[in-house]
């Protein structure tokens, strides 16, 4: 009874696997044309910033998305940058589309003293490249308390037709808090902060746990008539 447990866990496991990539998968011609997760803020060093949103990525048109809700506890704190890294051989080429005229694209900021130093990310434009998120000086525009911001990232490299939405939140920089995390939300006009996200991991519905069950059991008939097969055949 062990083995078969073992059996039945191991298909069940793979069958989640398999239902998760799935999901995560739009349109039937491209297989994992666009991949996407969700994704929240941690704990921020002040506790008055928080947010949720999304990270999707379409391999066919190599364009990142970014979404993120404005969820902070001092209502004054608008979203006035964010920054991130990639697992693969991509780069940021351009930003798209942003909440308005206000936000550039970040190469290569400058170190962020409290959570290290990320790869690209985007700001208000008074900002230049590279100045890193503790130094942005604009308190009263960006994304307000409530509002949801989207950011299309045009995306490059060698990489850039395989890549998935995972891919942007893999990648840990370490500050000299020790804290580390693959994504960080600057806020500012009330009281600041400087927020480290995460992915929120989605749990299944109890349809989709249904269908694992009874894909494991079927894994595990499928392996006892193997095995039955043997012996005859021994």
């Amino acid at each position: 009874m062990k083995t078969l447990g073992r059996i039945g866990d191991r298909c069940v496991a793979t069958a989640a696997v398999a239902i998760a990539v799935t999901s995560l998968t739009v349109g039937s011609a491209h297989a994992a044309t666009v991949t996407s997760l969700q994704i929240a803020g941690d704990a921020g060093l002040e506790g008055t910033g928080a947010f949720s949103g999304s990270i999707s990525y379409n391999q066919i048109n190599q364009q990142l998305t970014i979404q993120l809700l404005n969820e902070a506890s001092d209502t004054g704190n608008y979203i006035v940058g964010f920054v991130f890294n990639a697992a693969t051989d991509v780069a940021v080429d351009d930003l798209s589309s942003a909440p308005s005229n206000d936000w550039i694209a970040w190469t290569n900021p400058d170190q962020n003293v409290s959570f290290g130093t990320y790869e690209w990310g985007a700001g208000l434009d008074s900002n230049p490249p590279g100045i890193g998120l503790n130094q942005i000086s604009q308190p009263t525009r960006g994304v307000a308390f409530g509002d949801t911001g989207t950011w299309i990232f045009d995306i490059i490299g060698n990489d850039a037709a395989t890549t998935v939405a995972s891919d942007f939140m893999s990648v840990d920089s370490i500050g000299n808090n020790g804290i580390e995390t693959p994504f960080v939300v600057r806020f500012m006009g009330g009281a600041s902060d400087t927020v480290p996200g995460t992915t929120v991991i989605v749990p299944l519905p109890a349809a989709a746990w249904g269908g694992l069950v009874l894909l494991g059991m079927l894994g595990v008939g499928q392996t006892l008539r193997k095995r039955r097969l043997a012996q005859q055949v021994v």
